[in-house]
């Protein structure tokens, strides 16, 4: 049978009762106290959560914002720009229809002129020659008078003709390969069957070619070379009285350097300075066989720079005067 726990057991028993309960009830607290700080931590955590949430969202909306804001500024700026381009044609525009304005007023001006000087002259002379008493040799100068102008007079207006013509497109010109020294031999020839004021003055007009050996050609519009050289042949002619004129060329690296020499009076350096301005003359008083009337030279510079070239005079007073102008080998194709 078994033996009933003493007296002594039963109150170690309860002892142990006790104390587990006091366990018990110190975890119990221990475990509350733990729940409320969860709980204390648990909101904190929660309210950083939605805080670092509503930063997130903001950050996401602000940066939508940023990017529409660039997208209208770079859009902004697009018709910013555009309305400056547009400001930037107009006043250039408005300029160049100025400077046509001013041009035109000018050109009418000094053609009148241009006009005005020749045709007084033949008027003038032709009077003389009505006045019977006049001595026949100073009516036949009269005549040669009359004469000179008259062709002054007609290479002006064809001159004019020229510059229009080009200018408003009628004349189509090609580029084309030409031999430099087989040109000028032919402009030479030319020059001679068609000038006679050249072979009455008795000019001797001298070509200074290369070597046969060494061909020089140059790729470049012939009418218009041919046109300034011609032109710059007349001008040597009014300056060389019984004089030689010397018209070469000299093959550099990538251009072509022509020049026209004459043995005339020469020109004083600030009558050199406006040698190549429309409308300006280096002479006081018209003299025989001047040719074109301020024209041709001006012409000359503006075709040759239209090729890519420069053209410059050299000049000793009282030695002869030396036109320079370069063309480039390989004319540039223009849009």
């Amino acid at each position: 049978s078994k033996t009933l726990p003493g007296r002594a057991d039963l109150q170690k028993r309860e002892t142990r009762m006790k104390q587990l309960l006091t366990d018990n009830s110190i975890l119990d607290n221990h475990l509350r106290t733990n729940l409320k700080m969860i709980d204390s931590q648990g909101s904190w955590i929660l309210f950083i959560v939605i805080g670092y949430s509503l930063i997130f969202l903001s950050f996401i909306m602000i940066r939508r914002q940023n990017k529409l804001i660039l997208r209208k500024n770079v859009i902004l700026t697009e018709h910013m720009h555009t309305l400056e381009v547009g400001k930037m044609e107009l006043d250039h525009n408005r300029y160049k229809a100025e400077e046509s304005d001013r041009l035109k007023t000018s050109f009418l001006a000094n053609i009148s002129h241009e006009i005005r000087t020749p045709l007084n002259a033949i008027v003038s002379f032709s009077g003389f020659l009505r006045q019977k008493e006049k001595p026949v040799i100073e009516r036949n100068k009269y005549i040669a008078v009359i004469h000179q102008y008259s062709e002054s007079l007609l290479a002006l207006i064809n001159e004019i003709f020229e510059v229009a013509r080009i200018e408003s497109g009628e004349i189509k010109l090609q580029p084309e390969r030409i031999d430099v020294s087989e040109f000028l031999q032919k402009v030479q020839t030319q020059y001679y069957e068609e000038n006679k004021k050249a072979v009455k003055k008795g000019l001797k007009l001298t070509l200074k070619l290369q070597p046969s050996d060494k061909d020089c050609f140059i790729n470049t519009y012939p009418e218009r070379l041919k046109s300034v050289i011609i032109h710059l042949l007349e001008n040597a002619l009014k300056y060389s009285d019984n004089g030689k004129v010397e018209l070469g060329y000299v093959p550099k690296n990538s251009f072509i350097e022509f020049y026209v020499l004459d043995e005339g009076k020469g020109l004083k350096q600030e009558k050199s300075d406006i040698l190549f301005e429309r409308f300006k003359s280096t002479d006081e008083f018209p003299v025989s066989g001047s040719g074109a009337l301020g024209l041709g030279l001006t012409i000359s510079k503006n075709f040759i720079e239209s090729m890519g070239g420069h053209i410059w005079v050299k000049n000793n007073e009282n030695k002869g005067t030396t036109i320079f102008f370069t063309l480039p080998i390989q004319l540039e194709a223009k849009s």
